[in-house]
């Protein structure tokens, strides 16, 4: 504030005391204007706001009130008129209980007084200093000290300190209203307490006081950065920031200083445990202004969703040392349940037959929508094994006249059933035919199979094939993917690294296949398995959206990327070795998120489309997080078909030059031979030699470039190797040059 000469006031002031007496006003107007002139003149030498606050003190066994404040009387000395009063000597060292103020440099206020005032012109800063002393005991005792929780100063900061503390003790006595000095021997002496109010002033300012975060997914946590600015000349001290939802974590809950012209940036992540609307406010205290600042949040917790995902040793899942087959899509069991009403009273037991019950399925017998426990409220006989279609349950409690009993259970052939029943103890039982069309079906259906991984593999497969690098290696089939990651029992385990060689030699040309014993390598393996999970996602035969989840792992150079762009990044490196890049980790990495969903198989639907459900939701995965990217869809490649015999097609092109191809279907597993023989009978090329190949389909290029042109034959010989049985096949062709 600039100061200004007394004259420059008293001057104007005469002059219209003058004018005044001149008009002959009365004299209450000047004794106004006398009264305005000086509120002014302290208001600009400084003048600040008078107030009293009492202080309370107590060592549990005594207490005493002190009071401090400002006055515009206020001297610096006793003011007997403002109440002051000075008070006996304390005794010294240890004694009674005792509290009061003391002289500050500059004051004399002699040995002390219960009330001191301080004078409201002056700088930007007023001190008091009071005294404390607990009663003498062994153990010592604590002071608590306290205050209103009033003190709204107009402006300003309020301070309590403590110096003799190590380390040094500052409490804000604006949103603060108490302090305990620990009980200690030195405090047994006294202790001598600092209040400091500066005339400096903060002002708070948050941006932003709201924020939408929109949907948030259990496990992938948002935050939000909210920068809290001091535009004012004094401290800003926050005592505390809380929330009203523990869902909204905040990176720090106070208390902090801002210094003026400074800035603090708190960061608010949303992590909802459950879906669902997500609102909160956050509330900052502080001694700026109104003293509370609010910051208003609005959110929804999302349903993270579950995925499935495969190793590259589930893709080559083996029944019995074999590759699992392709089941087909023809029921194997049926699901019914029989609704039965107790004819009459006396009855204990119902006989039931005509399906043979599976053991490895649920067998729910109820009465009256009771569900009943075996061996307690029946038992019993006839064996569940799958075989035996007979069976007899007896009832702990005699059956009553109207009772409803249901039997659920699964029959071991893939067509509904046909029953018959009776109820027990019967001189002559009647016995009741139920046909498949009976009411007393509640549920008669037969059901798939459950897939196997040999579905898994040929239905999922893309249609587009898998490609790992750029010219190495693309697999157009679910067989070329298994001639990759499986021979003969053996799977990748080699270090990860580039496609550097194949074979022992330089890998110089695409190939369909890389077998262990040709190009062993694990990073191979569990990129193919990769790309085959982000297929089946995109095509709906697991759960949409993996692909597009973000691997959230701080440290790790891959961290924040999806699975798609990993994969992006994983095809330059395969393609041309780099020497700076750490193939380990990424194995790693993809080794981790393949794993991460892969499970026990479970189906939502088999009978058009091979769909997957879930194995786990994306808060079990630490590592995985969604990302807001639109999920890629492509429609799912055509299933195949399993061949019920073996078939030999003919031959295309045909008439051909040089080259044709030859396709034919194994409906199992063979020993298999493709000859061609001219017209005389005699052999002039071998395509396939007795060589063991996985059922499904098959084909050969045939290039007779060293032949003339003619009639030719071509014979299959396929030797099952579940059955046993041999099969042979010839077809005719025509080379023309």
């Amino acid at each position: 504030m600039k100061s200004v000469k007394l004259n420059q006031i008293i001057n104007p002031i005469k002059k219209q005391i003058s004018e005044v007496i001149m008009k002959k006003q009365k004299w209450f107007t000047i004794l106004g204007v006398l009264v305005f002139s000086l509120i002014l003149s302290q208001s600009l030498y400084g003048q600040l706001t008078q107030f009293q606050a009492p202080i309370y003190v107590t060592d549990g066994l005594l207490s005493d009130t002190i009071y401090f404040g400002l006055h515009s009387d206020a001297t610096l000395y006793i003011d007997p008129a403002l109440g002051e009063a000075e008070l006996p000597p304390s005794p010294p060292g240890e004694g009674p209980f005792d509290t009061r103020f003391l002289s500050i440099s500059g004051e004399n206020i002699g040995k002390g007084s219960r009330k001191d005032f301080r004078s409201t012109t002056g700088g930007d800063q007023t001190i008091w200093k009071f005294f404390v002393k607990p009663t003498y005991e062994v153990p010592a005792r604590s002071i608590l000290i306290s205050w209103p929780s009033d003190l709204n100063l107009t402006s300003g900061t309020l301070k309590m300190e403590f110096p003799a503390g190590e380390p040094e003790v500052f409490v804000n006595m604006l949103y603060t209203y108490e302090y305990e000095i620990p009980a200690s021997e030195d405090l047994n002496a006294g202790l001598e307490i600092r209040i400091v109010r500066t005339e400096k002033k903060p002002v708070i300012v948050v941006d932003p006081l709201s924020w939408a975060y929109g949907t948030v997914f259990i496990g992938s946590p948002v935050s939000k950065t909210f920068t809290i600015q001091n535009t004012g000349n004094g401290d800003l001290e926050i005592s505390s920031i809380t929330t009203t939802n523990t869902e909204y974590e905040l990176s720090t809950t106070g208390p902090l200083t801002i210094l003026p012209s400074e800035s603090y940036d708190l960061t608010i992540t949303l992590n909802p445990t459950s879906p669902g609307p997500k609102n909160a406010t956050v509330t900052l205290k502080h001694n700026a202004g109104s003293w509370t600042t609010i910051i208003t949040l609005t959110g929804t917790g999302g349903d993270p969703g579950s995925f499935r995902s495969f190793t590259h040793t589930e893709l080559v899942t083996t029944t019995g040392g074999k590759l699992q087959k392709i089941i087909k899509r023809k029921p194997d069991k049926v699901e019914f349940e029989l609704e039965l009403t107790v004819p009459a009273d006396g009855y204990n037991q119902l006989h039931f037959e005509g399906a043979a019950i599976l053991p490895a399925f649920p067998h729910v017998v109820k009465k009256n929508g009771v569900t009943l426990t075996a061996g307690v409220d029946y038992t019993l006989a006839g064996a569940i094994d799958g075989k035996n279609k007979k069976f007899d349950y007896t009832f702990t409690d005699e059956l009553e006249n109207g009772d409803i009993i249901n039997i659920h259970a699964y029959g071991a052939k893939g067509k509904q059933v046909k029953a018959k029943y009776w109820w027990l103890p019967a001189a002559k039982p009647v016995k009741n035919t139920v046909d498949v069309t009976s009411p007393l079906w509640k549920l008669n259906q037969p059901r798939l199979p459950m897939p196997t991984y040999g579905n898994v593999a040929a239905e999922i497969f893309p249609s587009s094939g898998i490609e790992i690098g750029t010219g190495k290696l693309k697999m157009l089939t679910y067989k070329d993917m298994w001639k990759t990651l499986w021979e003969k029992g053996n799977v990748h385990t080699g270090s990860p690294g580039a496609l550097e060689t194949f074979g022992g030699k330089p890998w110089v040309k695409l190939l369909k296949a890389a077998p262990p014993s040709k190009a062993n390598n694990v990073l191979l393996a569990n990129l193919v398995a990769l790309k085959f999970n982000i297929a089946a996602s995109q095509q709906g035969n697991t759960p949409n959206g993996f692909g597009e989840l973000i691997y959230w792992n701080p440290g790790n150079e891959l961290h924040g990327l999806t699975i798609n762009q990993i994969v992006a990044l994983a095809d330059p490196k395969m393609t041309t070795k780099d020497d700076g890049f750490d193939y380990s980790n990424l194995n790693d990495v993809v080794a981790a998120i393949n794993g991460s969903f892969s499970g026990d198989l479970d189906t939502v639907s088999f009978g058009t489309k091979l769909e997957l459900t879930g194995t786990k939701t994306l808060s079990e995965v630490p590592f995985l997080r969604r990302s807001t990217l639109k999920a890629i869809a492509v429609p799912p490649p055509v299933a195949p078909e399993i061949p019920e015999a073996f078939v030999l097609y003919q031959n295309y092109p045909n008439p051909f030059n040089p080259t044709t191809t030859i396709e034919f279907n194994l409906p199992e597993d063979a020993i298999v031979s493709l000859k061609v023989y001219n017209m005389i009978g005699q052999e002039v090329a071998t395509l396939i030699d007795n060589e063991e190949m996985m059922y499904g389909a098959e084909s050969v290029t045939f290039d007779a470039s060293n032949l003339s042109s003619g009639i030719y034959f071509y014979r299959l010989v396929a030797k099952g190797i579940e059955t046993g049985a041999t099969t042979q096949l010839m077809k005719k062709m025509v080379l023309m040059k």
